[in-house]
């Protein structure tokens, strides 16, 4: 063999050890980079759910400070109108209503980007939607402002609600003539 063809096989083994121990380190990195993801992925849904948290904090809070508006997203729980509600309560009533649509609105964006997992999301939004005449009234009355994914989740009219509704001809009767108007 002769000097050229030894520099030559010497150079090629060279490059060839090159080539391997690169393809480590970038194993490596790819197992980094994968780890990495992973973890932000777990953060991203830590923050939505904090901040839904937050959210719900609110809400509870509202309904807290000021009961009347409880029955009217929830009308199970009593036979609240919107139209008998103070002023000042109807104002309280619609931004509870901008806020948890909003929240519905993100929680469902989150789970299509796949930040959050399904768990029980959508009979969450169907069951509120399905419990508040009102809150349906508000997002059709607003529907300009959010995804047609939301609002295809708004039941018929029909399709009231209430814990005790199956059991409860009267509550059956108050649902179909009641009706709660946003203004």
């Amino acid at each position: 063999m002769t000097r050229y063809e030894t520099v030559s096989i010497l150079v090629s083994a060279l490059g060839l050890a090159s080539v391997i121990v690169s393809l480590w380190f970038l194993r490596g990195q790819v197992k980094l980079m994968r780890e990495q993801t992973r973890r932000l992925n777990e953060t991203l849904e830590l923050s939505a759910e904090s901040t839904l948290d937050s959210l719900f904090i609110f809400i509870t809070q509202a309904y807290m400070d000021h009961p009347k508006l409880r029955s009217v997203f929830n009308e199970s729980e009593g036979p609240t109108r919107f139209e008998d509600l103070t002023d000042d309560d109807k104002l309280r009533a619609n931004a509870l209503a901008e806020s948890l649509l909003d929240a519905m609105e993100r929680s469902l964006r989150l789970h299509r980007q796949g930040v959050s997992s399904p768990g029980l999301l959508v009979p969450w939004i169907e069951g509120s939607l399905r419990g508040s005449r009102f809150l349906r009234e508000w997002l059709r009355m607003h529907a300009g402002w959010y995804q047609p994914e939301l609002l295809s989740l708004i039941p018929e009219d029909g399709d009231v609600v209430s814990a005790h509704a199956s059991t409860d001809a009267e509550s059956r009767r108050r649902d179909s003539s009641t009706s709660h108007g946003v203004r």
